[in-house]
């Protein structure tokens, strides 16, 4: 059987070109990312989410931006993430 894989894809900045010197232009950079999980893996990824919601307290539906937390939030964040690479445990 054929594996079947799930893709996620995010962005970040501004893919505008109106840059001046005030606060009022565009950003200079403009990030796309993506994961490819096995869709077998899915639920796994998803509860690694939640996980980590739970873990900085926050509610379910909270959108996690990693610019907006702090640094002592963003490791464990980081943490969870390269655990679940890995396959390692979540502790």
């Amino acid at each position: 059987m054929a594996a079947s894989f799930n893709v996620y894809i995010d962005e970040s900045g501004d893919e505008g070109f109106q840059f001046d010197t005030g606060n009022g232009g565009s950003s200079h950079w403009f990030i796309l990312s993506a994961i490819v999980v096995r869709a077998q893996n899915d639920a796994k990824l998803m509860q690694m989410v939640a996980d980590v919601r739970k873990l900085l307290g926050k509610k379910v539906n909270f959108p996690l931006h990693f610019r907006n937390l702090r640094h002592e939030q963003r490791i464990p964040y980081v943490q969870r993430c390269r655990n679940y690479r890995s396959g390692r445990s979540q502790s």
